[in-house]
């Protein structure tokens, strides 16, 4: 195995970090919603010109096994054809009103 494969590994599974210790900069999600999108838009002066969901790509699941990389592509298919409310990137585009 090379180097480089197993430093992705070390990375995707999380191997890098003491068991006792989380990241130093932890996630987190406050503004994944439309509604609360657009009411932070409006707090700050701002209106939603557009908006889309979108797809990414389940390449984390690469560093793991082919198998489960095909499964995870599989299931965001079905995700982004069948249940396009559920797509996990949300792309926002706002303006300051004139």
């Amino acid at each position: 195995m090379g180097t480089q494969r197993r430093i992705r590994l070390a990375t995707a599974t999380g191997a890098s970090l003491p068991a006792n210790r989380s990241p130093d900069f932890p996630t987190l999600y406050r503004a994944n919603r439309m509604g609360k999108i657009t009411s932070l838009a409006h707090d700050a002066g701002l209106e939603v010109c557009s908006y889309e969901r979108f797809m990414g790509r389940p390449g984390y699941l690469l560093t793991t096994h082919w198998l489960l990389f095909l499964l995870g592509h599989l299931a965001h298919r079905f995700i982004d054809t069948f249940l396009p409310w559920c797509r996990n990137v949300l792309m926002v585009q706002l303006k300051k009103p004139a």
